[in-house]
């Protein structure tokens, strides 16, 4: 059986610690091993400080959000996509609707064929949206 770490090592404020301490208990096997009421009861914790020890005896376990590939294509088809405002060029993304949000999407082509234009166009168009402006012109 593995040791059990020592109750100095606990990270309570120095009152707790103190109580703790003094009390006798050398590891944090021990503290555990008594219930938590009954330990307060014993050190004369007030409510505050049982909160403390409870927490440091029996932290909660890390919640983790879960998402399903089926969640993700959900969310997915509720997206509004970022248009080029070209519909030919919109429907090269492959969803017919533009740039889809939260992707990385590169743009490649030979020089002088507009994909910094495109790229300036769209940031601003995406920044209006944000801003909630309304796009009166195109780029």
């Amino acid at each position: 059986m593995a040791a059990s770490r020592p109750a100095v090592t606990l990270r309570l404020s120095h009152g707790v610690r103190d109580k703790v301490l003094r009390s006798g208990y050398d590891t944090v096997a021990e503290l555990r091993s008594i219930p938590i009421l009954e330990l307060a009861a014993e050190l004369k914790l007030s409510s505050d400080q049982t909160k403390e020890l409870s927490h440091e005896l029996h932290p909660e376990p890390a919640s983790w959000v879960t998402v399903t590939a089926d969640q993700v294509l959900e969310q997915e088809k509720n997206w509004t996509a970022i248009t080029t405002s070209s519909i030919s060029l919109d429907r090269l993304f492959g969803n017919g609707r533009g740039v889809p949000p939260g992707k990385i999407t590169e743009i490649c082509g030979l020089s002088g064929t507009g994909k910094t234009q495109l790229g300036s166009a769209s940031t601003h168009r995406f920044r209006c949206l944000l801003e909630g402006q309304v796009v009166h012109r195109f780029l």
